[in-house]
């Protein structure tokens, strides 16, 4: 069973911020969906879709451990749903990726992303799908570390936008299969200029470990 993981840091300290970029992905596909979310498992919670338009059904997970601990999620989930890592796809925030553009990746290294790095580690491979939501790099004078770990200054309609973007490149590996979906969406696309009619997010950041 194919299952669409968001990858973030639990707590309200860290919603919204760049590196939760998954978790808000995944909530955005629940919400579109009408699904809720079971928090009776240890590492994760967990939103059943029903099979029907969207073929046999799927998982949709949020990880409740920090994010250098993901894979450790993903690992117990495997092995209590019997889900072969191939069948996992791990939506994440990427610096290396512009701002407002979406890419599928069938497999390969962490690039230096915690997250990846902990979920590699614990399933033994890195035969697993990624839907990489572009971030940017940071300011000359901002550490990525902090960078990550703040909330988003761009137009709140860019990041909507951004974040539908990767909801749909989900729904389309499920739906249209991972080559098509590849072809629609790993393609460079800037969003919207709309920070002359939107304010920016102005919500506090408090650096914190786990990413």
């Amino acid at each position: 069973m194919r299952c669409i993981v968001g990858l973030g840091n639990p707590g309200q300290k860290y919603e919204n911020t760049r590196h939760n970029s998954g978790f808000m992905v995944v909530e955005r596909l629940a919400g579109r969906l009408g699904v809720s979310w079971d928090s009776s498992l240890r590492y994760a919670q967990v939103a059943i879709v029903p099979g029907g338009v969207w073929g046999e059904g799927f998982l949709l997970v949020r990880p409740l451990l920090f994010m250098n601990e993901s894979g450790k999620a993903l690992a117990s989930l495997s092995l209590d749903r019997m889900i072969y890592p191939w069948e996992f796809i791990v939506v994440h925030d990427d610096m290396d990726i512009p701002f407002g553009s979406v890419r599928i990746k069938k497999n390969g290294g962490s690039g230096g992303h915690r997250g990846v790095e902990s979920i590699i580690s614990c399933l033994g491979t890195e035969e697993f799908l990624r839907v990489k939501v572009g971030i940017g790099r940071p300011p000359k004078n901002v550490e990525p570390r902090d960078y990550v770990l703040s909330p988003f200054d761009e137009a709140p309609c860019a990041v909507e936008e951004l974040l539908d973007k990767a909801a749909d490149a989900c729904l389309d590996i499920v739906t249209l299969g991972v080559d098509r979906a590849m072809n629609r969406h790993n393609c460079r696309t800037a969003p919207r200029d709309c920070s002359a009619s939107q304010e920016g997010n102005d919500e506090p950041f408090e650096n914190a470990g786990g990413i």
